[in-house]
Formats: structure tokens, C-alpha cells, sequence
């Protein structure tokens, strides 16, 4: 994903985070690849609502980005690319 849109992301995990009761999502280790696009681990807790999220994902969809779902430390997260 270009830079512009890993901040626009960053604002909606920013948003959801002010929604959010109890654990928050972490942007986690975001980085660069050699070809100057980005991407970015999202980290929700171990049952987050879909409908809390729908902000995020349909965003990752808009922009066409790849991104897919996984688990750290048994926490939900959305790897976004």
C-alpha cells in the first residue's frame, strides 16, 4: 500500500481504538518494502466484533489491498499489504 493510505489506516485504527471498550488494536511493525509500498499488522484482542472492525476491512477492500487474517499471541490480527 502506498504511505498516504497505511496513514489513512492508522486514523481508522485510531477511530476504532476511541470506540473500542477494553483492549485496544495495536498498529503493529509497520514497514517498507524495497519497492516503497507498505504494510502493516493490525492487532485486535482474541474476539473482536466485525461490525467494530467493518471501518477497517472495507477500507483494505476499497483500496485493494491484500490482506488476510491470522492469529499473534492469540489475538486476532489483519495483515494488510
Amino acid at each position: 500500500m502506498l504511505f498516504q493510505e497505511l496513514r489513512e489506516l492508522k486514523k481508522l485504527v485510531d477511530k476504532y481504538n476511541q470506540k473500542s471498550v477494553g483492549q485496544k488494536a495495536v498498529f503493529f511493525n509497520p514497514h517498507m518494502f524495497r519497492d516503497g509500498r507498505w504494510a502493516v499488522a493490525i492487532i485486535f484482542s482474541a474476539n473482536p466484533e466485525l461490525s467494530d472492525m467493518w471501518a477497517i476491512v472495507d477500507n483494505c477492500f476499497y483500496h485493494i489491498h491484500n490482506a488476510f487474517w491470522g492469529v499473534i499471541d492469540g489475538k486476532i490480527t489483519l495483515f494488510v499489504q
